[in-house]
């Protein structure tokens, strides 16, 4: 192959026709100074040999054969052994004084070996990380085999069948769960620890054993008790609490709670989630609270299929997890504001768990096994009546209508006084307030039943 100089364009369309000139290339390729470039590259090319496994036997090859006596053809050759742009190697197409050429071609080839050896410092040093942490895994995992040999450590699946077991040994279950939980346990002993089923079943195990089956507190259904703390919690609201104590007297008169479903129906602010709280307190229940406001999927009641990528178990699931009782008292916020969608009618799945007659034999999607919910106490909250009929029908209603001025003045000096000082980081003998102030805040500023904007 030689190198021309196209000097005109004859045809500038396919097929293109040129009239071509070959000039002669400067430089005496036997000098002493082409020698030494030529030495320069090929050493420059063994440097490079080793450092990139992209350079075969062939390479090896040629500059056997060829070497300084063709230096012409050596730089050529090694100018294609570079990454360097179009630019560049344009640029070395274009010197035909050979010295001139051989000197591009020296440059692009020690910056090729200045990045051969940058990446292999970095491959080194990825290397030897990777053989470091390969050797603290390898030793991590003899390690175990040795505990597990000499009976000191266990490997994950048999430490977390284990912790299953132990929990399985506390609780009482029905049989109906008891067959459950030892078919998944048989199939979880089964699993390889790195297989996704692995990893679904160990949840699904968790959410069954950490269920408070038959785990109880023990109810306090003490009139005057829940009197005293109904009275210490809220002031005004006397027809409220004589409404709550009658409902708590027919309990003690049955010997239990279970089988009621409380709806306290008022404006904002007049003190329904707090009066689920002291209710809770009275009996010695465990209380849990969550708002139904707005929510339009019935999964979040009865929780998702274990069919479905990342299903978990609903809101009555989670809460008995968190009380760690069957027998809580469950507040469910704003059941007045409850929506539907495509996605299902919260409120019908919602009767299923409120229902007495049907709560005993509750279904969440997740866990597929039945769980007793008729020692709940069930307390709703609400606005106004725009509730459905069929969970209306199932109610025991109590009405909060607001609070007098007087009852307002009694509130704020005994209930909201304390909280805004504690907010505002200070004591009570550093700020104090009139009565008088507070009317006239009450009167002026806070008209609503309840006393939400009394305390903003």
């Amino acid at each position: 192959t030689r190198r021309f100089r196209i000097v005109e364009w004859i045809s500038e369309t396919a097929p293109y026709k040129v009239r071509v000139e070959y000039p002669n290339e400067t430089g005496k390729p036997d000098s002493e100074e082409i020698r030494a470039y030529s030495i320069a590259i090929i050493n420059t090319i063994k440097d490079l040999l080793p450092l990139n496994p992209l350079y075969s036997e062939e390479l090896k090859f040629f500059l056997n054969r060829f070497g300084p006596n063709e230096p012409s053809r050596l730089t050529d050759f090694a100018a294609s052994l570079t990454t360097a742009s179009k630019q560049a190697l344009q640029e070395v197409l274009e010197a035909f004084g050979l010295k001139k050429r051989m000197e591009k071609v020296l440059v692009l080839l020690k910056k090729e070996l200045d990045v051969a050896r940058l990446q292999s410092d970095i491959r080194e040093k990825v290397d030897e990380k990777m053989s470091d942490q390969q050797r603290e895994f390898f030793l991590r995992q003899q390690l175990k085999a040795i505990q597990k040999e000499l009976g000191l450590a266990k490997d994950d699946k048999t430490a977390e069948l284990d912790a299953f077991r132990e929990r399985i040994a506390k609780l009482a279950l029905p049989e109906q769960a008891k067959k459950r939980i030892d078919e998944e346990m048989h199939k979880f002993s089964l699993l390889e620890t790195g297989s996704s089923e692995y990893t679904v079943t160990r949840n699904y195990l968790d959410w069954l054993t950490v269920l408070p089956w038959g785990v109880h507190t023990q109810d306090k259904i003490d009139l005057e008790h829940a009197r005293r703390i109904l009275d210490r919690d809220h002031d005004g609201l006397d027809d409220v609490k004589d409404r709550i104590i009658e409902f708590l007297a027919v309990g003690a008169m049955r010997g239990e709670m279970a089988g009621s479903i409380l709806l306290l129906i008022g404006p904002p602010g007049v003190g329904k989630t707090s009066i689920g709280k002291s209710i809770a307190e009275a009996l010695g229940r465990k209380f849990y609270r969550f708002s139904v406001g707005g929510m339009r999927d019935e999964a979040e009641i009865k929780g998702h299929r274990r069919t479905y990528i990342g299903a978990m178990p609903g809101k009555f699931v989670h809460a008995l997890k968190e009380v760690e009782s069957a027998n809580p008292v469950i507040m469910l916020d704003e059941i007045d504001k409850i929506g539907a969608s495509y996605q299902g009618d919260p409120a019908s799945a919602l009767l299923e768990v409120l229902d007495p007659e049907q709560n005993a034999d509750f279904l969440d999607h997740y866990l597929d096994v039945r769980f007793d919910l008729s020692k709940t106490l069930f307390i709703c909250t609400a606005n106004d009546f725009s509730i459905p009929s069929a969970l209306l029908d199932r109610m025991e209603v109590i009405r909060l209508s607001g609070y007098i001025t007087e009852e307002k003045v009694a509130i704020a000096r005994h209930h909201l006084w304390p909280r805004v000082l504690e907010r505002a980081g200070l004591k009570k003998n550093q700020l104090t307030i009139s009565e008088g102030a507070i009317r006239h805040v009450i009167e002026g500023y806070a008209r609503e039943a309840g006393v939400r904007n009394l305390e903003k």
